[in-house]
C-alpha cells in the first residue's frame, strides 16, 4: 500500500511518542509509507527536540511545525494538506499500530479492490488491562458469516458510529474520499473525528474486518479530569450533527445521544466540584427528557448534600456514572 499516515503532537511524552513511530515504521511486508508529524506547538523541550531528531534520521519522516496550538483536528487536516499517497491513515502520539496492519489491508484490498474505505477492530489498553470493544461486525448478516471483510452501509452504519465510534487510526481512508467528505469541521475543537466518520458513511460503505489495527492507550480509565470533557466545546459536535440535512435521517438518535451527552458532563463536573456547571448541563438533559425528574433530584441531592445515600433514582445512570456519583457523595461525608 501507498500510505501516508498523520500524527499530530503537542508535548507527547517522547517514550510514548518514540513507540508510536516506531510502530508506524516498522510495519511487516512492503509497503510506500510516509510519516507525518504535525507538531501543534509543543513547548515540552524533550518533545521538540525529538521531532528534530526524528525528521533528521528517517527520510520517511517528515514533521511539520504549526505557529499555534490549534487542537487535534487542525493538525491532522494540515498533516493530510501535505500528504503525497493514495491512502491515509491516522495515529495519535501515544497510541500504536500493530505490525500487521497494512498487511491485513492489504488482504481485505485483495478481496475488494474498489474500497475507498477500510477498517479494522481496535483495542483499548489500559494500566489495568486490555479491553475489547463491540465490533462492527455484529452489524453484519449471518450470510456474511467468515468472509475476509464485511461491507457496512448507511443507515445501520451511520447508526452505530453514533456511540461506537472506532478511533481514526483504525481506519484507513483513500485521501481522495476523505476531501470529497470535506475533512474535518475546522470549527471544532473536540469530536471531530466523531462528526467526519458520520458524514463519511453517509458518502461511502465501510470496508471492516475483525482483524485488530489499532492499540488505543488510556493512561486514565476516563476523561473525567480533561478539561474539554467538562465544558460545552463538548457538545458543540453534537449540536452540529442535529442540524446537518445529510444526517437528518439519524435526527432521533442523535438526540439521545445528545442526552446521554449532557449526563456526562453533569457527571464529570459533579466529580470535579463544578457545582454550578454540573446543575446546568443536568437541567438541561432534564430539558429533552422531563420524565427523568427523579433522576435529576437524586443528582441535585447527592450534589448538593453532605452524607446523604442515593436512593433507587440512580438507576436511570450507567453503572460507570453510579458508581462514580456514589464516590463523590463519600469524599464529602
Amino acid at each position: 500500500m501507498d500510505v501516508s499516515v498523520v500524527c499530530p503532537v503537542f508535548n507527547t511524552d517522547p517514550t510514548l511518542l518514540q513507540a508510536a513511530i516506531r510502530s508506524v515504521l516498522n510495519q511487516s511486508g512492503s509497503h510506500s509509507l510516509e510519516l507525518i508529524l504535525v507538531d501543534d506547538a509543543s513547548t515540552n523541550a524533550s518533545t521538540c527536540s525529538m521531532l528534530v531528531d526524528i525528521g533528521k534520521s528517517d527520510a520517511r519522516v517528515r514533521v511539520i511545525y504549526q505557529g499555534r496550538n490549534t487542537g487535534p483536528g487542525q493538525a491532522r487536516a494540515a498533516g493530510v494538506s501535505q500528504a503525497v499517497h493514495e491512502w491515509i491513515g491516522f495515529i495519535d502520539s501515544d497510541d500504536l499500530w500493530p505490525s500487521d496492519k497494512l498487511n491485513q489491508a492489504d488482504r481485505i484490498l485483495r478481496d475488494s479492490p474498489d474500497t475507498r474505505w477500510v477498517a479494522g477492530s481496535h483495542v483499548i489498553l489500559r494500566s489495568d488491562g486490555e479491553r475489547q470493544p463491540k465490533l462492527l461486525s455484529q452489524l453484519c448478516s449471518s450470510e456474511e458469516a467468515g468472509k475476509v471483510s464485511y461491507c457496512l452501509t448507511t443507515p445501520a452504519l451511520t447508526k452505530a458510529l453514533i456511540s461506537d465510534m472506532p478511533p481514526l487510526g483504525a481506519s484507513l481512508i483513500r485521501k481522495s474520499l476523505f476531501l470529497e467528505s470535506g475533512g474535518f469541521d475546522r470549527r471544532l475543537l473536540y469530536g471531530e473525528d466523531w462528526l467526519f466518520y458520520l458524514r463519511l458513511s453517509t458518502r461511502e460503505p465501510m470496508q471492516f474486518s475483525d482483524y485488530r489495527s489499532y492499540v488505543l492507550r488510556r493512561q486514565h480509565a476516563s476523561m473525567m479530569w480533561s478539561a474539554g470533557s467538562m465544558s460545552r466545546k463538548f457538545l458543540r459536535s453534537a449540536q452540529i450533527a442535529r442540524r446537518d440535512p445529510a444526517l437528518k435521517f439519524i435526527r432521533r438518535e442523535l438526540r439521545w445521544f445528545y442526552y446521554a451527552t449532557l449526563k456526562g458532563l453533569a457527571m464529570n463536573n459533579a466529580i470535579n466540584n463544578r457545582k454550578i456547571k454540573a446543575l446546568f448541563f443536568a437541567a438541561k438533559a432534564l430539558f429533552i427528557d422531563p420524565r427523568e425528574l427523579r433522576e435529576f433530584t437524586t443528582f441535585v441531592r447527592a450534589l448538593m448534600t453532605n452524607g446523604k445515600a442515593l436512593d433507587d433514582g440512580l438507576r436511570g445512570y450507567s453503572t460507570a456514572d453510579q458508581i462514580d456519583l456514589t464516590r463523590v457523595v463519600r469524599e464529602r461525608q
